[in-house]
């Protein structure tokens, strides 16, 4: 995902830490902090997909979750994880009864 933004140009590349002496913080500590707090539209659009699919719909329940996974990388995690194993368990069944998927 960070490889593919750094090959379409979309974010750019910091150059090695620097020390800030009046505020203590280096430019990599800000950078990730950065990149950890957001959330790519092909991720949200993931995770909403699986909202759906779960039968999620409120409107208040998901702009809380989704603000919530902004600053909680691992919950941000599970949520993108569910809609891979998804698809995945989706395949599976697929194969055992003998459909395709394409």
């Amino acid at each position: 995902m960070l490889s593919a933004l750094i090959r379409k140009k979309e974010i750019a590349i910091a150059k090695p830490a620097t020390k800030d002496r009046t505020q203590g913080r280096t430019v990599e500590k800000v950078a990730s902090v950065v990149v950890a707090n957001q959330i790519f539209p092909e991720e949200e659009s993931a995770i909403r997909g699986w909202l759906r699919h779960i039968n999620e719909t409120d409107p208040a329940i998901i702009d809380d979750l989704m603000t919530k996974l902004r600053v909680n990388a691992e919950a941000r995690a599970y949520c993108l994880e569910q809609p891979l194993l998804q698809n995945l368990i989706t395949l599976q069944i697929m194969e055992i009864v003998g459909t395709s998927a394409y």
